[in-house]
């Protein structure tokens, strides 16, 4: 009676524990995946540091941060559709990281010399946080720039 009673309990949980394992499995390999794209940007392999941080995306792991990554790998590959797409998803995703996201976006358009639209996104990060030293050092990278 005993190992029919557990039997009954281990069938009726089934459904629980599988969907705990695949909620696991899932967050592991976001996990790796987000870890993948971050070893592959340090490393100057930006092709698959997108893939691997658009996956993470995929799986749910930190969407401004893998958002951010991807944004980084496809500008360093000259895809700017793909670099303006992951900033979009950054802001339609995470938008309580609107500061990183800006000075992402910021320091892109420096170095793509749109030196005035950098200098208007910076003007969007003093008003959200004033005083703020990594992006007054964009600004005045930006105002110095030659035009």
């Amino acid at each position: 009676m005993h190992l029919i009673l557990r039997f009954i309990n281990y069938a009726r949980e089934l459904p629980a524990n599988v969907r705990n394992y695949r909620e696991n499995r899932r967050i592991r390999k976001g996990h790796a995946a987000l870890l993948e794209a971050l070893h592959a940007l340090g490393q100057g392999r930006y092709q698959l540091a997108q893939k691997a941080a658009s996956k993470a995306l995929d799986l749910g792991e930190d969407p401004s941060l893998t958002a951010l990554l991807a944004a980084r790998a496809s500008h360093k590959l000259k895809q700017k559709s793909q670099r303006d797409y992951y900033l979009a998803e950054a802001e339609r995703l995470a938008p309580e990281a609107d500061v990183a996201r800006l000075l992402l976006n910021a320091e892109l358009l420096l170095d793509d010399r749109l030196y005035s639209q950098a200098l208007a996104v910076l003007k969007k990060i003093e008003k959200l946080e004033a005083r703020f030293a990594p992006a007054m050092r964009l600004e005045l990278k930006g105002a110095t720039a030659p035009e």
